[in-house]
């Protein structure tokens, strides 16, 4: 055999390998990072939400707007810090990193 005929196998070994690696890791990945969905909680929320009002709870806000009603998380995605909300500019602000976001949630 000469160098030519070698070359080639040693390569597609390698990618066979790595192939074979990924195909049976993949799984093991997605079973290690599957995260099972909270159900849903209902809180009783003693108060009253006055027309364009909201009411702060430890883990939520809820707003009202005209005849809308909504309730937002206080926790930050980015780094799960406790949102704060503006009253005068209504916006909510993470103290950690100073993201603002609307009402809605919205950035």
């Amino acid at each position: 055999m000469n160098d030519k005929e070698t070359s080639g196998k040693p390569l597609h070994r390698r990618l066979f390998i790595l192939l074979g690696s990924i195909i049976l890791l993949y799984p093991l990945y997605r079973f290690i990072n599957h995260r099972i969905p909270r159900k849903p909680k209902i809180i009783e929320v003693n108060g009253t939400l006055k027309q364009d009002g909201f009411i702060i709870k430890n883990d939520f806000i809820i707003f009202s707007q005209s005849e809308d009603i909504w309730a937002v998380s206080r926790t930050c995605t980015h780094l799960g810090c406790r949102l704060n909300f503006k009253e005068k500019e209504r916006i909510l602000e993470c103290p950690c990193h100073q993201s603002r976001f609307s009402m809605q949630g919205k950035v």
